[in-house]
Parts: structure tokens; sequence; C-alpha cells
């Protein structure tokens, strides 16, 4: 069996980054497949390093990718080629909506969390809405509202606790002592957010070994491998950040892109429960004067998926741009 995982991306790892959580589940699994990742991805270097195969793309036009044309983009003809008995699709339900009904194998759509003007877009002065009738089976990765019915599944993560180094060997590997409080900083997306995250929260060294990764800068992959070592963490709010941050019960700091910011406080605003009864700020990450909630909710776990979200309270911040999360 022939699995594809398909994504058009163009800023940072996270679509690389579940294409390689998609496989470890699939080899939990035990599931016997030959597995390819193909598409504008980026770093696409980090699931060759895993060792899985990866087809590159370049980004192809609206014009290329028409009713009349697509039979002849790189994308439709590479996607023929390699002939998938399951093509998995994230998010990128654009480019790939008129090709899938001609495509062999089943085809199933990736959504989450985006803002409603991603499930529709303007071209010619033609509008195209998503139609998830294309697709054999629509999931929905993460708790959220979207414009059209889905099956839910869990968020999918790279490791299950199992598989994280304890934390005597996670610290001793980066070069950290076990028995101090460490904080890890990290992000892998826009350039020049990395730096800028190092130099906002450099003030932590005075309270913990601080411990900074990018992959933009040969950082260490998959960081999540060393969540042990560290007792507090800051990093963007992209999905796979956010979701392995609850999942393993960190305390963290969430710092979104400006464009990502509302998809991401929406996503975590989506993720807790009912009750949102408020909270005290915690002090020990600066929060506050912020708003205070909890939430949390139990969910199984299968494969690599999340097992059960621990409770969490967050505090949004509308002046300073910040999501955080503590365990409670």
């Amino acid at each position: 069996m022939r699995i594809a995982y398909y994504s058009a991306a163009f800023t940072g790892c996270g679509h690389t980054v579940r294409g390689i959580a998609i496989r470890n589940a699939l080899r939990r699994a035990a599931v016997d497949c030959e597995f390819v990742i193909v598409g504008t991805l980026g770093m696409a270097g980090l699931a060759e390093s895993q060792g899985i195969a990866v087809v590159q793309l370049e980004p192809e036009s609206f014009d290329s990718l028409s009713a009349e044309r697509f039979r002849g983009s790189a994308t439709y003809q590479t996607l023929s080629r390699i002939a998938a008995d399951i093509l998995i699709v994230d998010l990128a339900w654009f480019t790939t909506h008129r090709m899938v009904a001609e495509l062999p194998g089943t085809s199933l759509l990736l959504l989450r969390q985006a803002s409603a003007d991603f499930f529709s877009y303007c071209h010619n002065g033609t509008a195209t809405e998503l139609d998830p009738s294309a697709y054999d089976l629509v999931l929905k990765i993460e708790p959220c509202s979207l414009p059209c019915e889905t099956v839910g599944i869990d968020p999918i993560i790279m490791r299950q606790p199992h598989e994280l180094l304890t934390r005597a060997r996670a610290a001793a590997a980066l070069g950290l002592d076990p028995d101090r409080p460490a904080a890890l900083i990290a992000t892998n997306g826009k350039p020049g957010e990395f730096e800028e995250l190092k130099q906002t929260y450099s003030y932590l060294d005075d309270d913990y070994q601080l411990f900074c990764s990018s992959n933009h800068h040969g950082g260490v992959f998959p960081i999540v491998d060393y969540f042990s070592a560290f007792d507090f963490v800051v990093c963007s709010g992209g999905h796979n950040a956010f979701w392995e941050a609850v999942y393993f019960g960190k305390e963290t700091v969430f710092v979104p892109s400006r464009v990502g910011l509302k998809t991401r406080r929406g996503a975590l605003k989506t993720a807790r429960t009912a009750s949102s009864a408020p909270t005290e700020p915690m002090s020990r990450c600066g929060c506050l004067g912020g708003e205070g909630h909890s939430g949390g909710q139990n969910v199984t776990v299968s494969n690599g998926l999340i097992t059960r979200m621990p409770r969490y309270s967050w505090c949004e911040f509308k002046s300073s741009e910040r999501i955080c999360v503590h365990p409670t």
C-alpha cells in the first residue's frame, strides 16, 4: 500500500512535521506501507532526516490549477505518477479539489482552525468555495468550528509520552543540569521571529537554564523528544507547538505570528471546555493583569494522536498579543 501526504505550505515546518507525525503513527500501528510526502514544503529536509521520501514541488498559480488546465499541472502529474492508495491532503483543498476525483485511491482532507476566508477564493472574477464532497473523508484535527461537516479526530502530534527521553538523558544531551529548572525558547516560523523571542524572553535566564532552538539555525529536531528537560516553554503559537505543549502539560507562553494570531487564539478558545471560570493570573511568566480561564477535556489517544489532554488554564493578552497556557 502506498500513502501520500500532500501539503502546500510556504513558511515554517508545521506541515512537514505533521507529515512526519502521521508516518510515526502508521509505524506504531504496524501499517505496512510506502509513505511519501509531496508538495511545496517548508524545511523538507526534516522529513528526509527521518528517512521519509520527499517530492518537493514549486508553487503553482490558480491559472495552472484551473478546471481547464489542472491536468497539465506539476501537482496533478506528480500525484498521478505516485498513484497513492490513500492521499492525505493537509489543508490544501484549493490546489487539489478539482483533481482528487481523477486520482486513484481514497482522498482524505485534514482541516483545522482557520479564518472564514480560507474556505473560498476569488480568481478572475469567479468565486470558488470548498466542496467537501470532493473528498472521500474530511477530518477535523482539532476542536474548532468549521463551515462543513467533518469527522473529528484528536490532534496529531509527533510523540507519545513513553517515547520522550527521561529528564536525566534529555538534560545530559542538551548540556543542562537536570536538578535545576530549565526553559526552552523555540520557534520555526518566519525568519527573525526566533531572534526576537530570544531577546524578549532573555530575562528568564535569571530563574532558568535557557536552551534556544530553531530549525532555521540547525536546531534540535524533534525538540519534543527533550521536553522532559524543560519546566517552562516559550514558543510560537502554531498548531503543532500548541498541542504538544498542552498534551505534555508544559507551562507555556505562545507568541503567535501576527498573521496567524486570530486563528490560533480562536483554536485555543475552542479547545477549552464550557467550564471557563476565571482563574488567578500566573505571576511566574508575568501574566499579571491578563484574562484567566480554565479548560481542558478528556480525549482518547491512539497511535500517536493525543491520548488525554490535561487540565489547563490559559491567559490571553490583547495588549502584548501573547497567549499563556498553564497545567492545572
